[in-house]
């Protein structure tokens, strides 16, 4: 008999391995927010919640005033994406990531990059491993999740074109937009 990695008695509630409660996109999905999310609040930043609409995730950050905390009122909006690494949407070249995103997304993103005085809204797309096994490994020294994310704004210079809502739009990720442990401080700024 082979014995359980849990808990005896977690193990006889947990439902069976055959009984999926999300799909894989769905668990790409929440891994991805709650990776954005602890990178983040590591930084001190958090999140607010709030209705989707095209928008994943609402990043602000609070300061210490006259010996309490106060919002600074600057947001930073995010649109998640998730993929595996093999995915026909997405190629890798040695200084680019390129993925085919839904046109509405990409309309979104310049939108949004149009207007001024609007919150910056950027994309955030979260690179998964093929084996899933491989997406989040949690021992009694650490927690990891497997492999990588990069964001994306608008190139100007490229271009702010809207395109059809129900096709794809291939955008190029610049390799040096791997996020890190100092993305948001470096955002913040980038929008300051």
């Amino acid at each position: 008999m082979q014995q359980s990695s849990i808990h005896p008695t977690l193990a006889e509630k947990a439902p069976s391995t055959k009984e999926k409660v999300m799909t894989e996109q769905d668990i790409m999905e929440q891994l991805s927010k709650r990776y954005i999310e602890i990178i983040a609040n590591r930084k001190g930043y958090y999140v607010l919640n709030g209705k989707d609409y095209g928008t994943d995730l609402h990043i602000t950050k609070a300061v210490k005033y006259d010996k309490s905390f106060c919002e600074t009122g600057r947001q930073v909006h995010i649109q998640v994406k998730s993929v595996i690494e093999t995915s026909e949407h997405l190629t890798e070249t040695t200084d680019k990531i390129k993925y085919d995103l839904r046109g509405k997304n990409y309309n979104d993103l310049v939108f949004r990059r149009k207007e001024n005085g609007y919150i910056p809204l950027i994309l955030i797309l979260f690179i998964f491993p093929n084996n899933s096994e491989k997406w989040l490994q949690v021992t009694s020294e650490y927690l990891t999740l497997s492999k990588c994310a990069y964001w994306y704004y608008p190139d100007e210079k490229m271009g702010l074109e809207y395109v059809n809502p129900k096709s794809t739009k291939r955008v190029e990720i610049p390799k040096s937009n791997l996020i890190l442990m100092d993305f948001f401080p470096y955002i913040f700024n980038y929008f300051k």
